[in-house]
């Protein structure tokens, strides 16, 4: 079933970090929030759970690509930033463990708080280190 114009979240080249392994995995994640909002939509609360569990997983790989970035670039800020990943995974285990069968509200709750925490995350927390990154890595 094709879903036209009915994206929870969309990315923009606005959320490009400009470095295609982090934007390429960004527009995954986004993807994920995409396909729980659908399940929610369609009250299929089971594959929601699915889909947050593998959101879950994804964000591990993803936290590791990152990390790996900051240790090959010595980048300074790197505590302040992994307690950024540590609380988004907690909420994300949090989520998995709250989705409500019969209460959309709550669902799409949770998803406007991925959704936010994700776009805030990647345009000022994830930029403010790509810049960094990049020219480290450059040199």
């Amino acid at each position: 079933m094709e879903r036209k114009n009915s994206n929870f979240a969309v990315w923009s080249d606005n959320l490009s970090v400009e470095i295609d392994l982090i934007d390429d995995q960004h527009k995954v994640l986004i993807q994920l929030i995409n396909d729980s909002s659908h399940m929610i939509i369609e009250q299929d609360f089971d594959k929601v759970r699915n889909i947050l569990r593998e959101l879950r997983i994804y964000t591990d790989t993803h936290f590791s690509e990152e990390e790996l970035l900051f240790s090959r670039s010595s980048y300074p800020h790197v505590d302040k930033h992994l307690k950024e990943h540590s609380y988004f995974v907690g909420k994300l285990d949090e989520f998995e463990n709250n989705v409500s069968d019969n209460d959309i509200a709550v669902s799409l709750n949770i998803l406007e708080f991925l959704k936010n925490w994700l776009f805030y995350h990647i345009e000022i927390v994830d930029k403010g280190y790509s810049l960094y990154v990049k020219k480290v890595l450059q040199e």
